[in-house]
């Protein structure tokens, strides 16, 4: 569904003895229908949204269980964090190895820090660079 441009409120509309008033009013409210519809019209972007891109290096021992995962500084204030999809993940150690199946975290959060706990889909002995999206909700 498309929506139409909002109808701006000027003070040209109305009686001269409101004309301050509305500018008051239309100070705000223009401002804000401007925005909404701009939002809705195909200006929303990756910051709109409640998410997060990070990049991290994660290392597979013998058995394919990680090695040192790091913690990951979620920044997303004012969302409760969800969970994590991998976008991206680059073999550091051989570029003619790739993961086994789609990579899969899971993860816990502990104030603002993301624990990687397990991790599917990277094979043994490896070191890839994943992109991750964290997702607040």
């Amino acid at each position: 569904m498309k929506i139409s441009s909002p109808t701006r409120i000027r003070k040209e509309d109305v009686k001269p003895e409101f004309g301050e008033l509305v500018d008051v009013i239309a100070g705000a409210v223009n401002d804000f229908n401007d925005q909404v519809y701009n939002a809705l019209s195909g200006g929303i972007d990756f910051s709109n949204l409640t998410q997060q891109i990070v990049s991290v290096d994660l290392t597979t021992g013998p058995t394919g269980l990680l090695q040192n995962a790091p913690l990951i500084k979620y920044t997303v204030l004012r969302a409760r964090y969800q969970g994590c999809m991998v976008i991206n993940a680059i073999n550091l150690t051989n570029s003619n190895i790739y993961p086994t199946s789609a990579p899969s975290l899971q993860t816990t959060i502990n104030g603002n820090f993301v624990t990687i706990l397990n991790q599917t889909g990277l094979p043994p002995n490896s070191q890839f660079r994943l992109t991750l999206i964290l997702i607040g909700g």
